[in-house]
């Protein structure tokens, strides 16, 4: 459902905009599953512990489903959103035995009723997360960083080569090396 991608979207945006201040962020990220398995499991399980809030979520009915053809018994004549399901809740599983903090949202359906119910959910949880970082939820100084530069390069209509060349500059002196050669 596009009312549930979306959903999960706004948390992952709420929790990276929200705690990322005074060196306490978090980061706020999602995949769709099947591809959520491989390379969430391995970055959750096995890379930087405390600094990413996995974020997954199943459809119980997708219609139209795919029936699959398989060699493999157990896969044969299953709706591929089932097969998609497990992987999800194998991955959910998996953080769990691991010891990563996680938690399952469920909705019946995506109707307006049930996506405002999880928006307030998602906000009231950032809320509180932002809390207990003891971070300002409400203010963001270093997005205004970004906004001030687009404006100002929107108010100069400066071209794309211009922008370029601004980047390239800037990372030269900061960083003493070229970047940008071709």
């Amino acid at each position: 459902s596009l009312n549930l991608e979306g959903s999960v979207g706004l948390f992952v945006q709420e929790i990276s905009e929200s705690t990322g201040k005074v060196e306490k962020g978090l980061i706020g990220t999602f995949q769709s599953a099947p591809l959520c398995q491989h390379s969430v499991l391995e970055y959750l399980l096995g890379g930087t512990k405390n600094v990413v809030i996995p974020v997954l979520w199943t459809i119980g009915n997708e219609e139209p489903d795919l029936i699959l053809e398989s060699s493999i018994s157990f896969v044969n004549k299953q709706k591929a959103q089932t097969i998609i399901n497990y992987q999800a809740g194998a991955t959910f599983q998996a953080l769990l035995e691991q010891g990563v903090p996680s938690a399952k949202v469920t909705i019946t359906r995506p109707d307006e009723y049930n996506i405002g119910n999880l928006v307030a959910f998602i906000q009231s949880t950032v809320y509180y997360l932002c809390l207990l970082l003891d971070v300002n939820w409400s203010n963001n100084p270093k997005v205004i960083i970004g906004k001030e530069i687009g404006t100002t390069a929107l108010k100069n209509k400066s071209s794309l080569e211009q922008r370029k060349n601004t980047r390239e500059k800037l990372a030269t002196k900061i960083f003493n090396q070229k970047f940008f050669e071709e």
